[in-house]
């Protein structure tokens, strides 16, 4: 929408780009250059159908940088970095170097905007201060003060501002290879015009020094180690309200109902590390995986790395944001891209966190659950009496009779109605297969 070379439309699974003026022969798109990144899987296939028209395929899921893990947005920089280098050669370059240009086919990121691509004008790179802001500060702010990149971008849409990076980061930030950065991360710092001999050569050119600088701008500080701020992406591993037996249990259920119903797609809603979002992939299904907690979904992205099914998402269900940019219309808010997507929805072990800690009550859990899903539902639903449920009442002062199964089964049957039943004994909890009734 804010780039005047064009227009982006959606009709039938089918990203349509309406230029503003004619493709000529001098322009990216029309070069076999950009037919190369396509081919390579660093660019979006696309074709152009007319002088004013370019066609691509619509993912079935997309997420964005204020969803992402630090990983995937170290992720997105070295594919930005490396579209970069590959287009130097032809005297192009980047105009945008934002995160919002890159999308994630499963966990593979892919540049997205055919049109961010311009003949090289002056020797800096005029978008090396976008590139700062939206990958350089963000990943050094998590990794020198703890905070997740994703909450960057919830804050600001365009990156992290060098003023409030160096606010944040501060003597360390100005003793690191940020300097430059700090001192004239804005675009077109130090650009002087230069012939088009010069720039389809790489003459007199800054860029492939600004690259490598980049790159290196990239590992600033020292790699925060997972679970290291958080118990949960050790929970796994650390829980003890399971016994290995019931766990065992849990997991043949789940994967007895997942090669039966043999979904194409399936929300793991409360994820955590994704010990059953790997069952689903295992059932050959495309998986959006969602958790509060980033370092158990990074741990998942890191474990997964390749897969072209496994669609990573770090967003807090009890607080979930509408859409984001101009009117809130430029990128659609998770729960609508979340809308009717899956065939099944997982909610494992997620009930009782969203009504005790949340707040949350029943209903609405149960209409987050008709909003998500088509057809199926695999809930688990938990005693009163079960340790961690009693934990959260006492911590929240809530009632923990409130939360019977028996009203939480009452609450589900309202829209979905009961396949199939699964206990385990001792561990007070229940694995419930439900259907929808509408």
């Amino acid at each position: 929408m804010r780039d005047p070379s064009g227009r982006l439309h959606f009709s039938d699974g089918v990203a349509v780009r309406t230029l503003t003026r004619r493709v000529a022969a001098e322009d990216f798109v029309a070069m076999p250059l950009a037919q190369g990144l396509a081919d390579a899987g660093l660019l979006v296939p696309f074709e152009v159908v007319d002088p004013h028209t370019i066609h691509s395929p619509e993912l079935g899921f997309v997420s964005y940088p204020d969803e992402w893990t630090d990983a995937q947005l170290r992720a997105a920089a070295d594919l930005t970095l490396e579209v970069s280098r590959q287009v130097l050669s032809g005297g192009f370059e980047l105009k945008d170097a934002s995160a919002w240009n890159v999308i994630f086919s499963g966990t593979h990121p892919v540049f997205c905007d055919h049109l961010s691509f311009e003949t090289i004008a002056s020797r800096q790179w005029w978008a090396f201060g976008q590139f700062c802001r939206h990958f350089a500060l963000p990943l050094a702010c998590s990794r020198i003060r703890g905070v997740p990149a994703c909450e960057t971008f919830r804050t600001h849409r365009d990156g992290l501002p060098v003023e409030r990076a160096s606010h944040l980061l501060g003597m360390r930030g100005r003793l690191s290879r940020l300097l430059p950065i700090l001192a004239m991360g804005k675009p077109g710092w130090g650009s002087r015009d230069i012939s088009g001999a010069e720039a389809s050569s790489t003459r007199g050119t800054l860029h492939p020094r600004i690259y490598d600088y980049c790159a290196t701008s990239l590992a600033v500080g020292k790699r925060r180690r997972l679970g290291g701020s958080t118990p949960w992406s050790n929970y796994v591993s650390d829980r003890q309200h399971y016994t290995t037996d019931a766990s065992e249990a849990k997991a043949r259920e789940v994967g007895r109902w997942l090669a039966r119903l043999r979904p194409s797609w399936v929300v793991d809603l409360g994820c955590n590390t994704g010990e059953f979002t790997r069952m689903a992939l295992d059932a050959r299904a495309d998986v959006i995986a969602v958790d509060s907690d980033h370092d158990s979904v990074e741990r998942m992205f890191l474990a997964n790395s390749g897969s072209r099914h496994l669609h990573p998402v770090v967003a807090n269900l009890g607080d979930l944001t509408g859409g984001r940019g101009w009117m809130g219309a430029e990128h659609s808010g998770l729960l609508r891209r979340l809308s009717r997507n899956a065939d099944l929805l997982m909610m494992l072990a997620l009930t009782h966190h969203l009504f005790f800690s949340e707040g949350i009550p029943l209903g609405e859990i149960v209409s987050l659950a008709r909003g998500i899903t088509k057809r199926w539902l695999i809930v688990e639903l938990i005693d009163p009496s079960d340790p961690m449920v009693q934990q959260l009442a006492s911590q929240h002062r809530r009632n923990a009779a409130d939360f019977s199964v028996e009203l939480q089964a009452a609450a589900f049957q309202e829209v979905f109605e009961e396949v199939e039943r699964f206990s385990f004994g001792s561990t007070h909890r229940h694995l419930l297969l439900m259907r929808s009734r509408h």
